[in-house]
C-alpha cells in the first residue's frame, strides 16, 4: 500500500501501472486519511509525502502503526521524518538538488526511483541495473528532444502545447499507461 497525495502520489501511480504484471503482490496507491481493512501485519505501507507534512499521510502512519504494518516513509523531512525516526521506521530522505522549484509534481524522478528502490529492496519487484540505466538514458534523450532549449520546429512537445492552446485535452490510455496519463 502506498499513500501519497497530489504530486507525491504520481510516481507510485506510474509504477503501479507500468509494473503491474511484475510485482510480487498487488500494489494499491491511496490518497486518504484511513487505510483499507486489509492493511495489517503482513502489509508494507509506503508513506510518500514530498514535504513530509501532508496531513493524510501522517494520519495513515498512525493507522499503519496501530495495525502493526511494516512501514517505510519517504519525504524531504518534516513531521513524517520525525515520526519515522522516533518509531525506528525506515525512512528514505529526498534531497531535492534537482528540483529548485520545490514542487512535488516536479519531483517525479525522486518519487519514482525512491519507491522503485523500496519495492526492489523489499523483494516485491525485481528490476535490473540495466533497466534502470536504460530508463535514465531514455529520459536524458527525451529531455534533449523535448526540453525547453529545443526549438519549436524540432520539438513535438512545444508543438502539441501550441496546438492545445484554448482547448480541453482528453487523455485516454491503456492500463500500463494509466500512471503516465494521470501525470499528463
Amino acid at each position: 500500500a502506498i499513500v501519497g497525495m497530489g504530486g507525491s502520489g504520481l510516481g507510485p501511480h506510474l509504477l503501479q501501472s507500468v509494473f503491474r504484471d511484475r510485482l510480487a503482490v498487488p500494489l494499491e496507491v491511496m490518497n486518504s486519511y484511513d487505510l483499507p481493512d486489509w492493511v495489517g501485519e503482513t502489509t508494507l505501507v509506503v508513506l510518500s509525502s514530498y514535504s513530509g507534512t501532508t496531513e493524510e499521510v501522517l494520519e495513515a502512519f498512525r493507522h499503519a502503526k496501530k495495525r502493526g504494518a511494516k512501514i517505510v516513509g519517504t519525504a524531504t523531512g518534516g513531521d513524517l521524518e520525525r515520526l519515522c525516526r522516533g518509531a525506528d521506521v525506515p525512512f528514505l530522505k529526498i534531497v531535492p538538488v534537482s528540483n529548485p522549484a520545490g514542487a512535488p509534481r516536479l519531483a517525479l524522478g525522486y518519487s519514482i526511483v525512491g519507491v522503485l528502490g523500496i519495492l526492489s529492496r523489499a523483494g516485491l519487484l525485481e528490476i535490473s541495473e540495466r533497466e534502470v540505466k536504460d530508463a535514465i538514458d531514455d529520459c536524458a534523450s527525451a529531455v534533449k528532444r523535448l526540453g525547453p532549449t529545443t526549438s519549436w520546429v524540432q520539438n513535438p512537445a512545444k508543438q502539441l502545447g501550441r496546438d492545445l492552446k484554448g482547448r480541453v485535452a482528453l487523455i485516454i490510455a491503456a492500463g500500463h499507461l494509466e500512471g503516465s496519463a494521470h501525470i499528463f
